[in-house]
């Protein structure tokens, strides 16, 4: 992958940062996932911004797979996704985002800058709604 200099505005997340994250949610997703946030922050890596510019995070499955993201903008979504992408490359294992749409181009950008594989591969149902720009979902934890 092609990675650029990070700018040191995402750190390491943890349990401390699931009320962090559930209120991103609430913001973005209109709702908290709660509990689930714990399960995550534990069994996955977890990576968190917040400051003036946006608030987001971001969990890694163990196989590279971008496992959720959620953020308030564009570019906090994006500098989450470098964030997990450099950790995939820290390990020396490569990394998938999976479950983007027309609506994340941000997505679409970073994972074409990263030199990823972009590839059609099944629907992302949203029951009516626009899925919110600055979110890749979990199957799982939707």
């Amino acid at each position: 992958s092609a990675l650029p200099a990070l700018n040191g505005r995402v750190r390491s997340g943890s349990l401390r940062d699931v009320e962090l994250a559930d209120e991103v949610d609430r913001s973005v997703r209109g709702a908290p996932r709660g509990p689930d946030h714990v399960r995550l922050a534990t069994d996955h890596p977890m990576f968190v911004a917040d400051d003036v510019d946006g608030r987001g995070y971001a969990y890694v499955r163990d196989g590279g797979e971008i496992l959720t993201l959620a953020a308030t903008d564009d570019a906090t979504a994006t500098a989450l996704l470098w964030r997990c992408l450099a950790h995939q490359s820290d390990l020396g294992q490569p990394a998938e985002v999976i479950d983007m749409n027309a609506v994340q181009q941000w997505a679409i950008r970073t994972s074409f800058a990263a030199r990823l594989t972009v590839s059609p591969a099944g629907p992302v149902f949203w029951r009516g709604i626009t899925p919110p720009p600055a979110f890749l979902p979990s199957g799982a934890y939707l």
